[in-house]
């Protein structure tokens, strides 16, 4: 303990806040006789602790929990005084004890639910597994790639045959193509009864399809934009219950209160920025036009020609045939 006594025993002139080791240690006896209101005391122990962190210590962690910290601390209120035994230590060490308890309860909990969160990641991601084992045929990828070439044929055929599909029929289809990764059974059904094609043969090409986006880089590339805008609402979601904390204390300082609004608006904006791209089509998972080409049998440009009269579609007609109830 001789450090802590060394970093308490000289004046301190940090973060423009200007108090000697007499003066902090002082303000408790203050208090008791009224020279001083506990909550004018809180202020000028919260502006200390704020400008000084790193004579706490909280400078081997980032903005995120020192903000934690200080809000935990600003909650417990007047009630630091009344804890404090003047016989035990002088206020500054006990000042300095009090915060890295603090620290050190708010690191516990937040390991508590990182691995809460992480053990529910995991629990998704089996069962996850477990729903795609039961849809995808135990098959080797030879086999797979074989079947899959082979039955693509009767799309391919279907394609090129002389008026067998009209041009809405051929741009619902590659909408439905394009749309491999996020379409469901339902879909799936749906396109099929259109065009009385096997059910099996587009679940499989879809299948195939949708495999290769998932190992695509764009995937991985979206998923970390998408990390991104979740990471920003949860920072956003923190700072506003905390600042929503700080309305109820007169005592906050005010430099701490505008460094808290700036990160909040910042993370803020980050979500809703992101949500928005996300909303307008930003990083939508499709197969590409060449891709599309070999799955049905044209080349890219006529692929991108349907791709177009499909997005010129009345909405009525995409929810008659993928939409509405089958059993209509």
């Amino acid at each position: 303990m001789i450090w802590m006594h060394n970093l308490f025993s000289e004046n301190f002139t940090l973060g423009g806040v200007h108090m000697t080791k007499d003066e902090l240690n002082t303000i408790p006896s203050k208090i008791k006789d009224g020279s001083i209101s506990a909550k004018d005391a809180l202020t000028k122990v919260l502006e200390f602790v704020f400008s000084n962190y790193r004579m706490f210590g909280l400078q081997k962690y980032d903005e995120d929990l020192r903000s934690e910290v200080f809000t935990n601390f600003l909650e417990k209120g007047v009630h630091i005084f009344e804890l404090y035994d003047s016989e035990s230590s002088s206020f500054s060490t006990y000042l300095y004890i009090y915060v890295d308890s603090i620290l050190k309860y708010i690191i516990k909990k937040n390991i508590k639910k990182c691995e809460q969160d992480h053990f529910d990641y995991i629990e998704g991601i089996t069962e996850y597994e477990e729903k795609s084992v039961a849809y995808i045929p135990e098959i080797n990828n030879k086999q797979q790639e074989a079947k899959t070439s082979g039955k693509n044929s009767d799309l391919k055929q279907l394609f090129n045959t002389r008026n067998c599909l009209t041009t809405n029929q051929k741009a619902l289809i590659i909408l439905t193509l394009r749309s491999a990764y996020y379409i469901t059974d339902f879909h799936i059904k749906r396109i099929c009864k259109y065009i009385n094609f096997d059910e099996k043969i587009f679940a499989t090409i879809i299948q195939k399809l949708k495999n290769d986006i998932i190992s695509s880089e764009k995937t991985t590339r979206r998923l970390s934009y998408v990390e991104r805008r979740n990471k920003a609402y949860v920072y956003h979601k923190q700072y506003t219950t905390q600042e929503d904390k700080l309305k109820r204390f007169s005592e906050t300082p005010k430099n701490y209160q505008l460094n808290l609004s700036s990160k909040n608006q910042r993370y803020t904006n980050n979500w809703e920025q992101l949500n928005k791209k996300f909303s307008e089509g930003f990083m939508m998972l499709r197969p590409s036009a060449n891709v599309l080409s070999e799955v049905v049998g044209l080349c890219p440009r006529q692929v991108n020609y349907y791709i177009s009269v499909s997005l010129r579609l009345d909405e009525s007609v995409i929810n008659e045939v993928l939409l509405d109830d089958i059993d209509k």
